[in-house]
């Protein structure tokens, strides 16, 4: 299957939608809920995890690995759909992929609106 065929194929926008909105909100689950309970599941409090938790690895995998968990699942989707022959359904998994990434970069700014509005 090409690439063009992918790209000219009709896009399910419901789809989409669907899949962006569930992606950031996993992605926002992963990162603010399910990363900061397992570290502290697994080390604890203390000054040994506060040490642990300053190390530049885990750093780059509390910050990260919220958008690898997601664009794995994505890009699964996306190949199973294009083995499949669903081209339109494959590309709205690569537009959220691709429209995934500007959010997961402005999430600091997106979570600091969010959180002043309820306060």
């Amino acid at each position: 299957m090409s690439v063009n065929k992918i790209i000219t194929s009709k896009t399910r926008w419901w789809h989409f939608v669907f899949l962006l909105v569930a992606a950031l909100l996993l992605s926002v689950f992963i990162y603010l809920i399910l990363i900061p309970y397992a570290f502290w599941g697994i080390y604890g409090e203390g000054a040994i995890s506060e040490r642990i938790g300053s190390l530049p690895l885990v750093i780059l995998l509390s910050e990260w690995l919220p958008l690898t968990i997601v664009l794995s699942l994505l890009g699964l989707g996306f190949y199973l759909h294009v083995k499949n022959g669903s081209r339109s359904t494959a590309k709205s998994y690569l537009l959220t992929a691709i429209a995934l990434m500007p959010f997961y970069m402005l999430r600091f700014p997106i979570l600091d609106y969010i959180f002043t509005i309820f306060q």
